[in-house]
């Protein structure tokens, strides 16, 4: 593992573990105070130093075009949903985008049944794509980088996986967007929000669906963090919500503990980010992760466990 994200590992420090229903909240912490300064996504949208189009005006579903019209740095997180335009995306890799820049960032759709203006710039959604679908999106893009040396995922998955948590969460759309399921189920995924406040000084959480560690996120910057959190947490709880069951296992600090030790056992590539910075890929058996460093930095790191599809997820894969 490379010295730097070792480094970051060994500081991390648990919080008190927090419950809602079938959910754990490990609050992350760090003593760390190394990083560059940067604006989030939806800080630089509010503020309109930043936009986000299609590459053209015919469009190119892989790829948008950031623009950073300001002299402050960007950070989009991997899974962040983008609205609007042609149709509604997710990033494929956390972004460092660099004061005044224009950045080709690669994508995929989460919006399958929509090719057509709705907007010419994009907003953010409320919602960071689901963790569950995050995870096997990792390997999808892993497999391109290590083929191709591209940040492309397998879309056709992503659009079965966007599906099927429309089909889980019940929710009917017409153009199968994955942000019609977080709207319709708000209210379910804002108790499970209101369980689990940020905590001055938290830069990330670990997070235990059913008794079994879901995945973690942590960020560089506690007021990042506080920014952004409400996306990360309605992530790990459209998975909860979607996968609830009687008499799940009991969660525990030693099995948050163990993850972590799970992770320095991980096979380490490096690839180029687009924008500034390394993309670390990290596999396993059944682990998938990214952290993006920046010198001797780690600005975002999130490993996921990675679940096999649902038997009638991979029939419709098979039979797309």
């Amino acid at each position: 593992m490379d010295s730097v994200i070792e480094q970051w590992l060994q500081g991390v420090v648990f919080g008190d573990m927090l419950r809602c229903r079938n959910m754990v909240v490990v609050p992350l912490f760090s003593s760390a105070h190394d990083s560059p300064g940067y604006l989030v996504l939806e800080e630089a949208l509010k503020r309109k130093v930043v936009t986000v189009t299609e590459v053209s005006e015919g469009g190119s579903v892989p790829y948008l075009m950031a623009v950073n019209d300001s002299a402050t740095s960007v950070l989009i997180l991997d899974g962040e949903e983008l609205v609007g335009a042609k149709q509604n995306r997710v990033l494929n890799t956390t972004v460092f985008l660099k004061g005044k820049s224009r950045t080709k960032i690669p994508v995929s759709c989460v919006e399958q049944g929509r090719w057509a203006y709705a907007s010419r710039h994009f907003t953010t959604s409320s919602s960071v794509m689901a963790c569950e679908l995050r995870a096997r999106k990792y390997r999808g893009v892993a497999r391109s980088l290590r083929e191709e040396g591209i940040h492309c995922s397998d879309q056709g998955d992503v659009w079965v996986d966007v599906q099927d948590v429309l089909s889980r969460a019940g929710v009917h759309s017409p153009t199968r967007a994955m942000k019609q399921a977080f709207d319709a189920r708000k209210n379910d995924l804002d108790e499970y929000l209101s369980a689990f406040p940020w905590q001055a000084g938290q830069k990330g959480l670990m997070v235990l669906v059913n008794g079994e560690v879901a995945g973690l996120d942590f960020l560089s910057l506690d007021e990042a963090c506080d920014k952004v959190y409400p996306k990360l947490l309605r992530s790990y709880a459209m998975n909860a919500l979607v996968n609830k069951e009687k008499g799940a296992g009991r969660s525990s600090l030693e099995k948050a503990k163990a993850f972590v030790g799970e992770i320095a056992s991980l096979e380490e590539e490096r690839y180029q980010a687009p924008g500034e910075g390394w993309d670390y890929r990290y596999s396993g058996k059944d682990v998938a992760g990214s952290v993006l460093v920046l010198g001797d930095t780690v600005l975002h790191a999130a490993f996921l466990k990675v679940k096999p599809r649902r038997r009638s997820t991979q029939m419709m894969v098979r039979e797309r």
